[in-house]
């Protein structure tokens, strides 16, 4: 028994939604962030320093966490990965076992020279990423 036509255009139309789904899956380089599954990674804070001329030791000028960052996670000169920090500056992206430069992008004065780590397999590798306020 041959199936209705509507039902052929359903069946095509469903194929279509799960090609795209899966390509979209595949192509996603943005790291979300980890949900608990993945046990091996970096997790970080984006600072931005000196937020003063002059530090003095009786009123000591901490760097401050820097939100919706672009971080760039390097292996080998190529981006492997990216994560944006939340509202405390604060991102996690899963990645295999190597070494790696994180560094934040920046725009303007600010700069960023990229950080050097080396994740193990099975653990979270922690890392304060600096950026240059340009303040002098």
């Amino acid at each position: 028994m041959a199936r209705p036509m509507g039902m052929r255009r359903i069946a095509a139309r469903s194929v279509v939604l799960l090609a795209v789904v899966a390509l979209l899956g595949a192509c996603a380089r943005e790291a979300a962030p980890s949900s608990g599954t993945s046990t091996t990674g970096i997790r970080g804070v984006v600072l931005l320093g000196p937020m003063c001329p002059v530090e003095q030791a009786n009123s000591p000028c901490p760097d401050k966490p820097m939100a919706n960052t672009k971080v760039e996670v390097v292996q080998d000169g190529a981006v492997v990965a990216t994560a944006t920090t939340d509202a405390q500056g604060s991102f996690e992206v899963a990645v295999p076992a190597g070494a790696y430069t994180v560094q934040a992008v920046t725009t303007g004065i600010q700069s960023s020279r990229g950080v050097s780590v080396t994740v193990t397999d099975g653990s979270w590798t922690s890392v304060n990423v600096p950026v240059d306020s340009g303040i002098r």
